[in-house]
């Protein structure tokens, strides 16, 4: 998970598929997201009558997590302009599972 202008907070892994908002579950399965009071300042938009303009909840499995304070970031490291994304370039993979996964990183 990456926030533009502070860095990388998270590592995770898509462990379902991408559902409408207003069909989509959390926890065990068995609550639907909109029905959960939100919190911060996030509103709800997209059209659910369209399948091309309706929101979609993507679920995530968290490997790891940092506070604000503690993101990752590094001059020249890969940054897209959206919270999620698959990488593929290589230095930022390597900054990434240094700064994240230590115990795996080799010398």
């Amino acid at each position: 998970m990456y926030i533009p202008k502070v860095g990388y907070l998270g590592v995770g892994e898509v462990c379902g598929e991408p559902a409408p908002f207003r069909e989509a579950v959390v926890g065990d399965g068995s609550v639907r997201l909109a029905e959960q009071q939100l919190v911060g300042n996030y509103r709800h938009v997209g059209d659910e009558t369209d399948p091309d303009m309706a929101e979609y909840v993507l679920p995530v499995r968290w490997l790891k997590t940092l506070d604000r304070r503690d993101s990752v970031t590094a001059k020249g490291i890969f940054a897209l302009q959206r919270p999620m994304c698959r990488l593929s370039n290589a230095a930022t993979l390597a900054i990434l599972n240094a700064e994240f996964f230590p115990e795996r990183t080799t010398t």
